[in-house]
């Protein structure tokens, strides 16, 4: 075991690569008098390639209900401002201008005001699918849901879509907060969620919250089984080029921080978090596994006091988790990395 002296370097070496950002996720924004049913927020950073295609979705939207779209044109120097005030021509469109404050700070700026029932989150480059939000109210409304989580589809090209055949069955059950998917896009969200939690800034992945801070809160959520979303597969995007960035290191850092801001949410540890640490931590190793040698063993050995910290005294009976558990507790690098390929494979091959 590594004693104080020695995790210190160790983080210091990591954070000399690529620093801890010092942001928080936690935050206590106001709650108001309900007055719509859901409000979308839309961050933009040089999309003018993409941006018209999105909002096309949006405002194509027909529903019953109440609702407002804010995007925030987050500091872009190309025609992203431009195109965003030709759609104030809609009475649901609000533009906000911003100096750059990233991901997070633009989505964080879009939901200060907190006197919408329901939140949703599109990013800029992405499609929402015909009557989504007016299906997905319904369902909410109904069963006065915590959150409501549609399917999704990948495209990389508009004509995609045309072409795709739905086999969507439209049918809808109640999920337990563990089988939430990570993303917070594709679903809408009570705002009393966010009322403590925003993304927090300066870190990538900053999509953690919904695992660790929002999914865990949920009472009821309900999957409804159609096509809401749809994702653009972007090949500049940070999923697809994140291993070859140093910044990748903040998959570590994010986690540290999730598992920080739970106890200061006076959050619980149980089994389900537990079983969602070690798939993090499997998650972590895969995301940066083309690191050196030396960030690679860095992390691990943050991570085994990580675990250590908040995981002792937990254990699960699948198999799967078994070795990545030993591991840890033996402190071995080596098998580490066995137990990680194992339980990713596992999770990317859905097996129970």
């Amino acid at each position: 075991m590594l004693n104080e002296n020695d995790l210190l370097f160790v983080r210091n070496f990591l954070n000399t690569l690529s620093p801890k950002p010092q942001s928080s996720s936690i935050t206590s924004k106001k709650m108001e008098e309900v007055a719509i049913d859901l409000r979308v927020v839309v961050p933009c950073y040089n999309e003018e390639k993409y941006l018209e295609e999105c909002l096309q979705s949006l405002v194509n939207q027909k529903t019953r209900y109440q609702w407002e779209v804010v995007c925030i044109n987050d500091g872009s120097t190309d025609r992203t401002g431009e195109i965003l005030e030709s759609y104030t021509k809609y009475d649901n469109i609000k533009i906000i201008h911003q100096e750059n404050k990233g991901f997070s700070g633009s989505r964080n700026r879009g939901m200060q005001k907190m006197d919408c029932r329901y939140y949703m989150f599109v990013d800029a480059d992405d499609i929402l699918a015909e009557n989504a939000i007016e299906e997905m109210l319904q369902i909410a409304m109904e069963y006065d849901a915590d959150m409501v989580e549609g399917d999704f589809k990948t495209f990389s090209d508009i004509t995609e879509i045309m072409e795709l055949k739905s086999d969507d069955t439209k049918t809808m059950n109640e999920i337990d907060q563990n089988q939430v998917s990570g993303y917070v896009w594709g679903k809408i969200i009570k705002s009393h969620l966010l009322q403590h939690v925003d993304f927090p800034e300066g870190y990538w992945y900053e999509d953690s919250i919904m695992g660790y801070l929002i999914a865990p809160r949920c009472h009821k959520v309900i999957k409804y089984d159609n096509t809401v979303y749809w994702y653009r597969q972007n090949a500049k995007g940070i999923t697809a080029n994140a291993g070859r960035n140093i910044k990748c290191i903040d998959t570590y850092w994010i986690t540290e921080l999730m598992m920080e801001e739970r106890e200061k949410l006076n959050l619980p540890m149980d089994i389900k978090i537990y079983e969602k640490l070690l798939d993090q931590i499997a998650l972590n190793y895969i995301r940066t596994n083309q690191m050196e040698e030396m960030v690679k063993t860095a992390i691990f050995f943050l991570t085994v006091e990580l675990y250590r910290k908040y995981a002792t005294g937990f254990s699960t009976s699948s198999k799967y988790y078994s070795i990545l558990e030993k591991a840890l507790h033996l402190e071995d690098y080596s098998l580490y990395q066995d137990g990680c390929k194992i339980l990713w494979n596992k999770n990317v091959l859905g097996m129970k």
